[in-house]
């Protein structure tokens, strides 16, 4: 599959405060999906990034551009703004194309959508992400809120599969290990509940039109991903397999296909 991989990259800037005066002293870049892509890749698939500073700008407007380049696109940790407010629209006041929009019609004529959780996924840290309120809401497998929809679980807690025999779940066996957190949500009906946590969805699979939709409300990487999830030996197998099912839609196979074909 070609995995286009958004998000899950942030700046940390440090200010010194000395007497009155303040002023930055360095801004560290982060990239915490390094392990998540370098997994999948390590499946076969073949992995883009592109990281939360370059969103607004360079997410694609067109469902036809994304449908030629990717299989799947996966979305971790960057809010719903950051597709939304192209900088078209929020320095030159100029009408431009919702991306979100053009992703729904990527998913719809075929392709994968995987949601990965944190805290702007779904609607997260205080609703700032706010999916919720727009087009991804109509494809998307669960239901999300308006506020703050983290749950912290400091002292760690396991998943439990709900569906075991799923395909997306072949070759992960034993017991999970411990999370962090996740977002709270609710399975959308018509989607298939696979997974849970603390007895709430942790991992939800769904269809929209000829395409496929997954969510995964905890993290692929820190926090709330444990260093034990993160080593752990079926990590890779978990998500090579979503990413799979998810680029499996109707037009999916055929891409597949014509690959194979065109090797």
């Amino acid at each position: 599959m070609r995995v286009l991989v958004v998000g899950e990259t942030w700046l940390t800037v440090t200010t010194v405060i000395n007497g009155v005066d303040s002023f930055a002293a360095r801004a560290e870049p982060h990239d915490s999906a390094e392990g998540f892509a370098r997994a999948l890749r390590a499946a076969g698939h073949v992995v883009d990034r592109l990281p939360s500073e370059r969103v607004n700008a360079d997410f694609p407007q067109d469902a036809g551009l994304l449908r030629n380049r990717h299989d799947v696109v996966v979305i971790g940790d960057v809010g719903s703004d950051s597709f939304l407010l192209h900088p078209g629209v929020y320095s030159a006041r100029a009408p431009q194309r919702d991306r979100l929009q053009s992703l729904v019609d990527f998913v719809r004529s075929g392709g994968g959508l995987v949601m990965i959780g944190g805290y702007l996924s779904f609607s997260g840290y205080r609703g700032m992400a706010g999916y919720g309120r727009t087009a991804l809401a109509d494809v998307l497998p669960v239901i999300m809120g308006t506020g703050d929809d983290r749950v912290e679980r400091p002292a760690g807690v396991a998943a439990e599969p709900a569906t075991p025999d799923h395909p997306v779940l072949a070759g992960v066996t034993g017991p999970w290990p411990p999370l962090l957190g996740y977002n709270r949500v609710q399975a959308a009906e018509g989607s298939e509940l696979i997974v849970t946590i603390a007895d709430e969805p942790l991992l939800v699979l769904g269809t929209a039109g000829r395409g496929r939709t997954a969510a995964f409300t905890s993290d692929c990487a820190p926090h709330w991903a444990t260093d034990e999830f993160l080593a752990w030996e079926h990590y890779g197998t978990l998500f090579a397999n979503l990413v799979r099912w998810a680029g499996a839609g109707t037009t999916g196979s055929d891409r597949i296909r014509d690959q194979e074909g065109a090797a």
